[in-house]
């Protein structure tokens, strides 16, 4: 896959992951590496939180929800997304 205009963040996790990988002391990654995957996580919720809050309840809610902060998004959202796609 090549970098477009637009280049996904799983993309860019897999390029960091594997210069990670190829450092022979990558100390100094751990944190960086381990912010952007919950970076990259938090959007895939907030994404399939605004889709199904924007057809369930409709766009004030919905940019509601994807305003909190991901530990109330996880503890009092996560149970009302359907799991099954």
């Amino acid at each position: 896959m090549k970098p477009g205009r637009f280049t996904p963040l799983g993309f860019v996790l897999d390029k960091f992951r594997e210069h990670y990988q190829s450092l022979e002391h990558p100390d100094t990654l751990v944190v960086p590496y381990i912010l952007t995957c919950a970076a990259y996580l938090e959007a895939k919720l907030n994404d399939s939180l605004f889709s199904y809050s924007i057809q369930k309840h409709g766009e004030d809610v919905a940019e509601a929800m994807i305003s909190l902060a991901l530990p109330k998004k996880l503890s009092v959202d996560f149970p009302h997304l359907p799991l099954a796609r």
